[in-house]
């Protein structure tokens, strides 16, 4: 039919002239026609064209298929193509590669089938729309685009990053697979909905939602989404950025605000020169000064006073000017003029380029546990006056010596070479030092060399110094000088070892005089006896035997009171030993 239209004059002219290419085959596949727009497309002269197979005008590597395609469709009425427009690429008569659209209609007339292509250059929409998927490609936000029935058609570079999809795989798919599980059943239902009613509820406004990633990770994406309405259906594009870094950080600090206004720490945050430019509840309630009254103004010349610590200030500021954070303690005073104490850490704040922005000062109120520590400090400087104390190292060497042991121990430092002989562990022994390293305090009196050699003795108490989870850090030992003391016993005991020595020996001479008072007893009476024998004659002897009798009997009374008096000098004495015996027991 259309080859009796095209001989017919009436029509060739006006398919000659046509903008758009057309050619007509035959049943045996050979061009039966071939107009002037073809002749330009093609590059071939109809002369070289018309009569032959129409394979001749396809890519060079579907030529050996191309009559099975088209033999196809003949005996199945198939249409993949026919009936159909679609995008393809031409190959030139000088290999060069066009891109048209193709439109194939089949023409059956009086039992025979033909073919006629309109086919139209799209080189220049095929260019524009590269460079537009090519920028798009290259868009660091991720680009999603979908047809009519929600599919994928285009998928950048950066929406494979985002979802870590690959373009494959999401390409020819439905959209909703790159939504969370929960909502892709109502997905379709949506989108569809927008193109019924036109009521834009996300279409042209920018929102912040859950992505999910292929594994399964979470992240968030600013979604912006363009409406595209052609003639036959409306389209979507959705760009989307991936906002979880400022998602992450824009909730972080919230709960750092939170925190900040909720804590009863006292929070100040700075601009890079120290002024002063947020404070919160906590720093209000602790100082008594409001942000109006700190806006502006160095923390510093608010705060500080006459009982603070110039030093301390001097390395605020240092560590301030060199960039580096801080932290110590330090006396403050609030607004109306009392002092406190607070554990103050400061921190430098750098931007994204490394430039410092501000300084954030975390202050904790301390000055309760300041004062016990002090009381603490000045209780343990009283007792160091009176009182040696002594760190040890774990294998029972000496770490330091306070000065009432360096002055007892005639030592300057405690690095003296001599006085660093003396080891822990030797004195106490392996097995009582074993016992102290596991817990157990240990009272002794200890020997300690001193710096010119001689041998102090201190009352000791040895305990051990752990760590937040029971293991030991190092060793203490408390003690005082009872050098002079032990002396002054062991001089005492020797001296009443020789008094009860004394005693003694009186009465063994007390025992001997009794001896003799008996004997003269003993005498004087026999005297007597043989004085009555010897009548009138022996009466003045027997005067002077009785009065050798009352001298005997008074020197054995005489000594019996003397063994009483030196019984009672040995009781005493032995109760002096006991008393000074348990003295020194007790102090050691």
């Amino acid at each position: 039919m259309l080859k009796d239209l095209v001989v017919d004059g009436r029509y060739k002219k006006t398919l000659d002239q046509s903008i758009h290419a057309i050619i007509t085959i035959d049943e045996q596949n050979q061009v039966i026609y071939f107009n002037d727009a073809a002749e330009s497309l093609w590059g071939y002269q109809r002369s070289e064209v018309m009569g032959n197979n129409v394979k001749m005008l396809v890519p060079s590597e579907i030529r050996a298929s191309h009559d099975s395609f088209i033999e196809h469709h003949r005996t199945t009425n198939q249409d993949r193509i026919v009936g159909t427009s679609r995008d393809v690429q031409l190959e030139r008569k000088d290999g060069s590669r066009v891109w048209v659209n193709i439109s194939l209609n089949q023409i059956k007339h009086r039992g025979k089938s033909t073919y006629t292509a309109f086919v139209h250059d799209i080189s220049a929409q095929k260019q524009a729309q590269e460079i537009v998927n090519q920028t798009l490609d290259q868009a660091l936000d991720a680009v999603v685009t979908i047809d009519g029935n929600n599919i994928v058609t285009f998928a950048n570079r950066s929406a494979e990053r985002l979802w870590g999809y690959t373009r494959d795989e999401m390409l020819g798919n439905n959209v909703k697979m790159l939504v969370p599980e929960q909502h892709r059943h109502e997905h379709d239902e949506l989108v569809n909905k927008n193109r019924r009613t036109g009521i834009n509820k996300i279409v042209g406004s920018t929102r912040e939602v859950p992505v999910v990633r292929k594994n399964g990770e979470h992240r968030w994406g600013s979604f912006s989404i363009s409406k595209i309405e052609l003639d036959n259906e409306i389209q979507y594009t959705a760009f989307v950025k991936d906002v979880t870094e400022e998602v992450e950080r824009r909730e972080e600090f919230k709960m750092l605000s939170m925190v900040a206004d909720e804590t009863d720490n006292s929070v100040i945050i700075t601009d890079a020169d120290g002024c002063t430019r947020y404070v919160n509840q906590g720093f209000e309630k602790l100082t008594g000064y409001t942000m109006s009254d700190m806006r502006g103004k160095k923390p510093g010349t608010m705060l500080q006073g006459p009982g603070t610590d110039a030093e301390t200030v001097a390395k605020i500021s240092q560590k301030l000017k060199n960039r580096e954070p801080f932290y110590d303690e330090l006396l403050n005073y609030n607004k109306q003029g009392e002092a406190y104490w607070i554990s103050v850490s400061i921190n430098p704040i750098f931007d994204d380029n490394g430039h410092l922005s501000s300084f954030i000062s975390i202050q904790a109120d301390i000055t309760e546990a300041k004062q016990r520590s002090l009381e603490a400090e000045r209780r343990f400087e009283a007792i160091s006056v009176s009182n040696g104390i002594m760190q040890w190292r774990l294998d029972g060497t000496p770490e330091s010596f306070n000065s009432y042991m360096l002055t007892r121990l005639r030592a300057d430092t405690s690095t003296n070479a001599q006085i660093a002989t003396n080891n822990l562990k030797t004195m106490l022994g392996e097995q009582t030092f074993q016992k102290v390293i596991a817990g157990s305090q240990i009272k002794d009196v200890l020997p300690f060399k001193a710096a010119d050699g001689s041998e102090r003795r201190f009352d000791t108490v040895v305990a051990p110094i752990f760590d937040s989870e029971g293991n030991p850090l190092y060793l203490v030992s408390y003690g005082i000088d009872v050098t002079n003391r032990a002396q002054a016993v062991e001089v005492t005991e020797q001296e009443m070892n020789k008094v009860e020595t004394s005693s003694n020996e009186i009465q063994q001479i007390i025992g001997v005089i009794n001896g003799l008072a008996d004997q003269t007893n003993l005498l004087a009476l026999n005297a007597a006896i043989e004085a009555a024998r010897a009548g009138e004659s022996g009466r003045g002897f027997a005067v002077v035997a009785d009065e050798v009798r009352q001298l005997a009997q008074r020197s054995g009374e005489s000594a019996a009171e003397i063994r009483r008096l030196v019984d009672q000098t040995n009781e005493r004495v032995r109760a002096l030993a006991d008393a000074l015996q348990n003295l020194n027991e007790e102090g050691s």
